[in-house]
């Protein structure tokens, strides 16, 4: 699932909000309190808020706009080489910023005393995995353990694909960029979304498994399943479909309509950026949480962390 959907006007942009149930959350919350409190001290440098990544110009920083419950922050992926060009009527000029500044990326993160977890998904933003990790190692022993964030989903999905005897078609969209985090769930079929984005370049791609031979078993239900667990392939895919046999009957399930989302209208900073307004994003986020608060105590949690 792409970060920004479609845009629905000059300064507004429609993003996925997702919850996520923080593991063990009666013996964390108040540890991750007091981590964010103290990130909220540290200065930004290197034995401060930044934590390097495997990639030499690329770290990882958290920004906090709320120290109490719920807790409001930015976690943000700042790049400082392999930057884009400038171009100005036909002239081409590198990005020029000072050696010391990079180009940010962050997500919006609503952690709240129930140990729901609400976060805006931007897909050039850190994963919610890296700010556990990111928590434990800048909390200096606040927190014995790297903090865990479980996607919830909708019990149906599951229990609905479980009623079916057999599986004979199985539709799979997805962007062709997203074929890394496809193979996490079936590395063949990565291999066939990375091989569409070579052969013309195209940006998706549909791919439609039939069963070879009528009512002969398959494992096409058993690569669903896999496809919807895995929540890296899961964000990848924009269309997730079975048709298959169950006791009233062959018929569809769309697999992506009812797992645990939120779609709404995020505001821009400006008309150029791709970055939406902190305020008003806090703001939609917690509406959000509290929309779909009454669904939280029935979902479903994964056991992969995000």
């Amino acid at each position: 699932v792409g970060a920004v959907m479609a845009s629905i006007g000059e300064k507004s942009v429609l993003r996925k909000v997702f919850f996520f149930r923080l593991a063990h959350a009666d013996t964390v919350l108040d540890g991750i309190r007091q981590a964010v409190e103290h990130i909220a001290t540290l200065p930004f440098n290197d034995q401060g808020r930044y934590l390097p990544t495997s990639s030499d110009d690329i770290l990882f920083a958290l920004f906090v706009t709320r120290q109490e419950f719920p807790l409001r922050l930015q976690f943000a992926r700042i790049k400082r080489a392999d930057l884009p060009l400038v171009e100005d009527q036909g002239a081409i000029t590198p990005l020029k910023i000072a050696k010391s500044a990079g180009v940010l990326d962050w997500a919006h993160i609503v952690i709240f005393d129930d140990g729901i977890v609400a976060a805006e998904f931007n897909r050039d933003a850190p994963r919610l995995a890296r700010l556990g990790e990111y928590l434990y190692f800048k909390a200096r022993g606040k927190l014995e353990n790297s903090p865990k964030f479980l996607p919830l989903f909708e019990k149906a999905v599951l229990d609905e694909l479980s009623k079916f005897e057999s599986v004979s078609i199985l539709e799979v969209e997805a962007l062709t960029a997203e074929a890394e985090s496809i193979a996490e769930a079936d590395g063949n079929l990565a291999a066939a979304f990375g091989a569409c984005r070579r052969a013309g370049e195209a940006q998706s791609a549909k791919l439609i498994l039939k069963a070879s031979v009528k009512g002969q078993p398959t494992n096409l239900r058993a690569l669903a399943e896999r496809l919807f667990r895995n929540p890296r392939s899961r964000e990848a895919l924009t269309n997730l479909k079975v048709t298959g046999k169950t006791a009233k009957g062959r018929r569809p399930l769309d697999m992506l309509q009812d797992y645990l989302v939120s779609t709404e209208n995020f505001m821009k900073l400006d008309g150029r950026s791709r970055a939406v307004a902190s305020d008003d994003a806090f703001r939609i986020i917690e509406g959000a949480y509290a929309e779909n608060k009454e669904r939280f105590p029935m979902a479903a949690t994964a056991n992969e962390i995000w």
